[in-house]
């Protein structure tokens, strides 16, 4: 189960780079299992509330994304946290997403 977006750190509260980290790993998403008679039934219909969490989790990682980090010292930890908020962000984008931090087959 993901953290609830209310757990997460904000960046207006300059949170440390390890929380920061340790949020961003927290939601990560893994390629759902295909099963027979499934096909075509996405989470957000078998779970209510899920598309708005989702919306809400989209949201923050766009938030860490265009952030500044001015108060992270370092541009490798900063570029850390932008790289890791892009794979959250580009788990959540289907199939378009689904290569970014996985090994694909042309």
């Amino acid at each position: 189960m993901e953290k609830i977006p209310d757990d997460l750190p904000s960046m207006w509260q300059k949170p440390a780079f390890e929380e920061i980290m340790a949020s961003l790993k927290s939601l990560r998403v893994d390629l759902p299992a295909w099963r027979v008679g499934e096909i075509g039934r996405g989470d957000a219909e078998q779970t209510p509330g899920l598309s708005r969490q989702t919306q809400n989790i989209t949201a923050y990682l766009s938030s860490v994304i265009k952030s500044s980090l001015d108060w992270i010292q370092g541009d490798e930890l900063k570029e850390a946290v932008w790289s890791e908020a892009s794979k959250r962000f580009s788990e959540r984008c289907g199939r378009t997403g689904a290569c970014a931090s996985r090994e694909c087959i042309p």
